[in-house]
């Protein structure tokens, strides 16, 4: 177990290439336009935004890891349709309490660091960017690996159907992780941490179901990603439209 807990550690550093790198920066790009978080206005929206990415690291190394294995005992080959959507709920969940929960760490500090005061822009865009840097480590460790697995420019013509799945996924739960960070900032704001915190898992569990199904019960793509693209353009608008101008 412990060998598994540090091969996911380092897994978000290990692979480099130019195309992967490049298209997550880009990836990155985007988002953070859309979001407009006020980086330079306040400087420590920059830590709020390392502390999202190293809380989640840890996070999801050291407690949904060994907690996903735990759960992977309870299935096994042959076993039945029960079992298999039994641990893949658990999974779920666990997954998106210890994300969600990892990403909120940094708003807490900050609010604590400002005399418990956090008003709702503020915690919105903390939020935001703290979602983005666990958000952005997870495109930049899938996208280079993808790269890195093979894939290259030259196959382009005929095997495009994986850069434009994978890069269609990326940005969706680059959005997903922005959005839900920044929804749960929000209600801390309006101190209704918990209750936030708790919804906003419950999404990330639901989109994570959808990619379970998909997985393992041959739950057709088209039908998953399209649901994921309503989820992240709804929860976007909705965050958007709150954000109003720092």
């Amino acid at each position: 177990m412990f060998s598994q807990i540090f091969t996911q550690l380092i897994v978000y550093f290990r692979y480099w290439t130019i195309s992967g790198s490049g298209l997550s920066l880009l990836f990155g790009l985007l988002w953070l336009l859309l979001y407009r978080p006020p980086l330079f206005k306040q400087p420590r929206l920059w830590l709020v935004m390392l502390g999202g990415a190293l809380a989640g690291v840890l996070a999801v190394s050291i407690i949904q890891t060994p907690l996903s294995i735990l759960l992977n005992k309870l299935w096994h080959e042959g076993a039945g349709l029960g079992r298999l959507l039994l641990v893949g709920l658990l999974s779920v969940v666990t997954l998106g309490l210890v994300q969600e929960g990892a990403k909120l760490v940094p708003l807490l500090v900050l609010r604590k660091r400002q005399g418990g005061q956090l008003d709702e822009q503020q915690g919105l865009s903390a939020g935001a960017v703290s979602g983005f840097g666990y958000g952005f480590l997870e495109t930049f460790y899938v996208m280079n690996y993808l790269f890195i697995s093979g894939w290259n420019w030259d196959v382009l013509a005929n095997e495009y159907p994986a850069l434009v799945l994978t890069s269609l996924e990326r940005v969706c739960m680059l959005g997903l992780n922005m959005g839900l960070s920044a929804l749960v900032g929000w209600g801390l704001a309006k101190g209704k941490g918990l209750r936030f915190f708790l919804l906003v898992a419950a999404l990330h569990a639901f989109v994570a179901f959808i990619s379970f199904l998909m997985a393992n019960l041959n739950f057709p793509v088209v039908i998953t990603e399209l649901a994921l693209m309503v989820i992240i353009i709804v929860l976007t608008v909705v965050m958007l439209s709150m954000r109003g101008e720092e």
